[in-house]
């Protein structure tokens, strides 16, 4: 019985260990009328773009660490972008047209 706990307890460590930290991650777009956002995050080879309609919140679990990048371009008008992680605002920027950029845990800064 002792082998099979002893087994079992090993086994949830490798297991425990081997899993990718993952990180809540999201693209929060205030403003009026329609506007093309371009994202990407670790791991993705390409960005995505989008046009949608204003406000939005684009909620993702991004696996691995790096930089994590959102623009925005309105049709009109002044926009804020903000990229928050793990529910904590880590990068904000207002204006016609914005970009905002943060790092993962475990990048490092550019």
């Amino acid at each position: 019985m002792r082998k099979i706990v002893l087994l079992g307890l090993v086994a949830l460590g490798l297991s425990a260990c081997a899993a990718p930290p993952t990180v809540d991650a999201e693209f929060r777009v205030e403003g009026k009328g329609t506007a093309q956002l371009t994202y990407q995050f670790p791991g993705s080879k390409l960005p995505e773009v989008v046009t949608t309609q204003l406000p939005v919140i684009i909620k993702r679990t991004p696996e691995g660490s790096g930089p994590v990048t959102l623009s925005v371009r309105p049709a009109s008008g002044i926009v804020t972008c903000r990229i928050v992680l793990e529910h904590k605002e880590v990068a904000k920027q207002t204006g016609g047209n914005v970009d905002c950029r943060a790092d993962l845990p475990g990048s490092a800064p550019n």
